[in-house]
Parts: structure tokens; sequence; C-alpha cells
């Protein structure tokens, strides 16, 4: 009996492992509303993007995205973007709110901050020249 247990703890465990379990990649699927605000000619813009195909192509963008995890990062200057993305999981629900913050360099990469997660992230210039057009056009 114990070792039928123990294979079945096991197996379980192999399974938990071998499966990529990705939550993220999830949400995004969730991913209803982006609220982006940024400086344009020393004054504030708000932009509000539900259209689906700018959302895919921001779902794609964040696939890229290569984070830091468990660090405090902070920056020099102000954000160039602050983006607020609106997940619905349930329709009974509130929407689940995320706050990002984004900087473009001169070269067009970008780092994104999350906050909430103790995080931080790169695009290439490929991809964070896509995300600026995206959020600032």
């Amino acid at each position: 009996m114990k070792v039928r247990y123990l294979l079945w703890v096991i197996v379980i465990i192999a399974i938990t492992l071998l499966v990529d379990w990705d939550d993220e990649k999830d949400a995004l699927s969730d991913l209803t509303r982006i609220d982006v605000k940024f400086k344009s000619n020393k004054s504030e813009t708000e932009k509000i993007i539900t259209d689906s195909y700018v959302l895919d192509e921001v779902r794609g963008n964040y696939n890229n995205i290569r984070w830091e995890e468990n660090v405090k990062p902070s920056m020099d200057r102000e954000p160039d973007v602050k983006a607020t993305f609106f997940y619905q999981y349930d329709k009974n629900q509130p929407e689940y709110l995320v706050e990002y913050f984004i900087w473009f360099d001169e070269s067009v990469d970008a780092t994104i901050i999350d906050p909430q997660k103790h995080r931080y992230g790169r695009l290439d210039s490929e991809n964070g020249k896509k995300l600026r057009e995206l959020f600032m056009n």
C-alpha cells in the first residue's frame, strides 16, 4: 500500500513538473482594454485601446518581454507611458487591473516595470518600436 501511495505521489509530481502552466499567457486572453497615458507636446495624452487587432498585437509583444524577477526596479526619469491592462476573468466580477510603466530609449528598446510583481522586463528594438507605435500613435 505504501509503495502504491508513493508511486502516485511521484507520478503527480512528475506531471506537475512536465506541464507548463503559464498563468500569464492564459490571463492575456482575458485582456479587454488598455488605458494608455503619455506625454505629447508637453501635455498628457490619454488613449483607450479596445480594438481586438491592437490588443492581439500587444499580446504578441507582451510574450516577447524578457522578465527579471524579484527585483526592486527604479528609473532616473518619469516613464514615457503608463499603461493599465484591464482583465475580465468573469463577467460577474469586476475587472482586474494591472499597471505597467514603460520607458523607450534612443534605440527604441523598451523597459517595462511591473510594480505589482516586483519585476522589470526588456523588449528588443523591433518589438519596442512596435509597442511604441501601438501605444503612442
